[in-house]
């Protein structure tokens, strides 16, 4: 039998709420390579053999999407789904379905060598992906680290390795320049995010927009709950935000939030300090979220912008242009 070797990078990742960073190991669990190709684990814990080399890749998310492209891999898309718009070039790719109902005969027809899927996408579709013989690899991070270790996994099967280590290493020089900022504030500032109304659904521990409000330097007011849940309007009018942060697609809430009278009195509100960030830099569990990070912090603490560098989409995507 052989013996599992391990594939690790050292990366430095920042938790804010800490006095201090920390040091992480991202590893990759692979067996030796063979003549028939690289095998590694997923984040679905399947054991998944991709051919070498990899020139065909039909990605099934728009964050595997993301992650392709911001290796390099562009190129070698060949096959997405009706949800990518970004970058440009997606829009040029051969369209396979939505995520939850994705076409089987369309994706064989494209001969992939590689697909990535997400745990949302259709599994019996991916199931029979699978038993015609074609690698999926699911992604699946559940914070910011497991971006990055996805980012190191793609790279390990696709022969962009030394791509995905440089992006990660850039990526957490710069969270540490960003720690070593917000460690210093004093007064942080009160953070909601506000995922519908009436009902004030929010996000708690355990969620990449919790994660992302703390190292912005902010304090997410819901930390207290667990995951997605609905907070009381008492609460949330003792906690007294100074900011609240809304997707894209809820913008068209903020004049009902507004005309809330048993709200009127919450300083975000009274002062119409709203954050609106689309879902790519909130929630999509790609690249781009490190970009909502930095926009977070430049909406917070606009004074203190020019104390970290910038992290750019060109730096994050190789010859992106808007």
């Amino acid at each position: 039998m052989k013996k599992t070797l391990t594939v690790s990078i050292i990366v430095v990742l920042v938790i804010a709420s800490f006095a201090a960073g920390y040091a992480l190991n991202i590893s990759i669990n692979s067996k030796p390579s063979t003549t028939s190709g690289i095998t590694v684990l997923d984040d679905d814990n399947n054991i998944v053999t991709v051919p070498q080399p990899v020139n065909r890749i039909v990605s099934l998310a728009p964050s595997c999407t993301e992650i392709a492209f911001a290796l390099g891999l562009g190129n070698k898309v060949v096959g997405d789904t009706i949800y990518d718009d970004f970058p440009n070039a997606t829009k040029n790719i051969t369209k396979v379905g939505g995520l939850t109902n994705i076409s089987v005969e369309d994706i064989v027809a494209l001969k992939p060598d590689l697909v990535l899927a997400y745990p949302l996408n259709y599994q019996q579709g991916i199931q029979k992906l699978k038993s015609l013989g074609i690698p999926v690899l699911i992604l699946d991070p559940k914070n910011l680290q497991g971006i990055l270790h996805d980012l190191i996994l793609v790279g390990y099967v696709t022969g962009t390795y030394s791509n995905a280590t440089k992006l990660s290493s850039m990526i957490n020089s710069w969270l540490f320049s960003l720690y070593n900022v917000t460690s210093t504030i004093n007064n942080k500032s009160k953070v909601f995010y506000l995922g519908w109304y009436p009902e004030l659904w929010t996000a708690g521990e355990d969620t990449f927009i919790n994660e992302m409000i703390v190292l912005a330097g902010g304090i997410n007011i819901a930390s207290g709950g667990y995951s997605w849940f609905i907070m009381s309007k008492e609460y949330l009018l003792t906690q007294n935000p100074q900011w609240i942060i809304i997707s894209q697609y809820q913008e068209s809430l903020i004049p009902q939030i507004e005309n809330d009278s048993s709200l009127s009195n919450i300083t975000a509100i009274k002062e119409r300090n709203f954050i609106v960030l689309n879902d790519y830099l909130l929630q999509q569990p790609g690249p781009q979220i490190f970009i909502g990070v930095e926009l977070l912090f430049e909406t917070l603490y606009p004074n203190l912008k020019n104390e970290i560098p910038q992290l750019t989409l060109q730096e994050i995507f190789p010859g992106y242009n808007s």
